[in-house]
């Protein structure tokens, strides 16, 4: 006979990091575990996951980055008023382990 718990939290943490990859989810055409060697800016993981679906949120970009933390760290990368403006994301280098998300709507 199996239970069912409710309200179950799991903390999941990254110990080691054996093949460096780094995700994209979200309103991409190709989600899904890019090796990070080839890639080394979020913009550049962008364009490589295949670039936008119709409905996303440029300016809601989320990284989410384990730094060996209880909790992973996040920010936000504004996509839309840096391609608007010129602005350089060169600058958003990305890391093994990290998790690109394109939103569908805006985060709360």
């Amino acid at each position: 006979m199996s239970k069912q718990v409710r309200n179950l939290n799991i903390t999941l943490i990254l110990l080691e990091i054996h093949h460096p990859k780094f995700y994209v989810l979200g309103e991409v055409e190709r989600p899904g575990a890019y090796d990070i060697a080839s890639v080394p800016n979020v913009l550049n993981a962008l364009a490589l996951s295949g670039g936008f679906k119709k409905k996303r949120r440029l300016e809601e970009i989320a990284v989410f980055r384990n730094e060996g933390l209880e909790r992973p760290i996040a920010f936000k990368v504004d996509i839309k008023t840096a391609l608007r403006t010129g602005a350089a994301l060169t600058n958003i280098k990305l890391k093994p382990g990290d998790i690109i998300y394109v939103p569908k709507t805006r985060i709360r």
